[in-house]
């Protein structure tokens, strides 16, 4: 009978094989909050952007739907999106941890294409505050963060 040296095995370690998982754990910690403030970042951008279209959306309408009640109401946790006198209105949640400030401008109307009252939306996040300004004559507002 041959006997069979314990060398001729190929292959790791006890030790080797838990150094290697340790250090992938390791490697897969940095990555988790990585993935999340970009999640954040995404959420923000593309609630910004459904704001804009919203407005976008709305002053069109006033151009064509004269008379009518068209206007964008904002409270503290959503906004709400009137575009007639018999329709009900659009309900857009903001993001979590997300709130429209009660000092920031409430309500925009939209008279002919134009916001009638110029102001601004104060949105507080968890890092920053993010302005929404509507200037007197211009259909559309523009966005100014405040970190």
């Amino acid at each position: 009978m041959k006997k069979v040296s314990i060398k001729q095995y190929n292959g790791f370690t006890l030790i080797e094989t838990i150094i290697c998982l340790s250090i992938l754990s390791i490697m897969l910690l940095f990555t988790i909050p990585i993935t999340y403030t970009t999640i954040d970042k995404q959420k923000e951008t593309q609630f910004l952007n459904n704001l804009q279209s919203d407005i976008l959306f709305l002053q069109n309408m006033s151009i064509n739907k004269r008379g009518h009640d068209i206007h964008v109401e904002f409270l503290s946790h959503h906004y709400l999106i009137y575009t007639g006198l018999f329709n009900f209105p659009t309900m857009r949640q903001y993001p979590n941890g997300w709130e429209a400030l009660p000092q920031s401008m409430q309500k925009i109307s939209f008279t002919n294409g134009y916001i009638t009252p110029a102001g601004s939306v104060l949105f507080r996040t968890s890092t920053k505050e993010i302005r929404v300004v509507f200037p007197l004559g211009k259909g559309r507002g523009y966005i100014r963060v405040e970190e």
